[in-house]
Order: C-alpha cells, then sequence, then structure tokens
C-alpha cells in the first residue's frame, strides 16, 4: 500500500493510521478546513468589530447624539448587533453591541451610550 500525507504527498513511516507526516502538515490541513468552515462566522465576526470600534470611537462621557449617514461613511452596518432591547411601553427599541447601545432618535440621528453594569 502507498501512503502519503495528506498535505504534502510524502511517504509515511510508522503507525499505520497516520495521515500526515509533521505537525506542520496536520496544521495546514486543518487550518484550511476550519478556514472554509466558519468562513460566514469570520465574516459576521468582523462586521461585529467594526460596528463596535465605530461606535466606540464616537461615545463621550454618558451618552453621545450623532448623525448616522456620517456613522455609514466610516463602514456602520446599523443591521449587525448582539441584542436588542424593546422598549417600554411604546418606548423606543434599543440596540446594543456587546455593552455599547444605541437607538434611533430620528430617521438619520442616534443616541450612543454605555450600557449601564448593575452589581
Amino acid at each position: 500500500m502507498n501512503r502519503g500525507c495528506k498535505v504534502c504527498k510524502e511517504p509515511l513511516f510508522g503507525r499505520t493510521d497516520q495521515k500526515f507526516c509533521s505537525d506542520a502538515c496536520r496544521s495546514h490541513h486543518h487550518n484550511l478546513k476550519n478556514q472554509r468552515e466558519n468562513q460566514s462566522f469570520y465574516s459576521t465576526h468582523r462586521r461585529l468589530q467594526n460596528n463596535y470600534r465605530i461606535l466606540r470611537d464616537y461615545i463621550i462621557g454618558e451618552y453621545t447624539e450623532c448623525n448616522l449617514n456620517e456613522l455609514n461613511r466610516q463602514g456602520f452596518r446599523p443591521s449587525c448587533i448582539t441584542e436588542i432591547e424593546k422598549g417600554k411601553k411604546g418606548g423606543l427599541p434599543k440596540y446594543y453591541l456587546y455593552d455599547i447601545g444605541y437607538h434611533f432618535l430620528t430617521s438619520e440621528k442616534i443616541k450612543i451610550f454605555k450600557r449601564v453594569k448593575i452589581d
């Protein structure tokens, strides 16, 4: 039987169930496999990170009011969030990215704030 490494096709010696000639080939194989399988996860995570950085850079003090068009020019995507908190008694919903939240004041203006920690 002609056995070879799955990555570099080098001949394998030793155990009969061996699939890779080295740790480097094994790591390379699994990194490529995981990269394909987790591509949508990583792209979503990058969008969340980008939104978080944009909001974090704008917030000053307790809260900041900001023009949505200004955020959109920097790549902000309002649909990429981690949580929605429904408004009480018909109030406006609050959107969160981890510990930073925002809600719409008008269709073009939002209020950015830090989530209050209750211990």
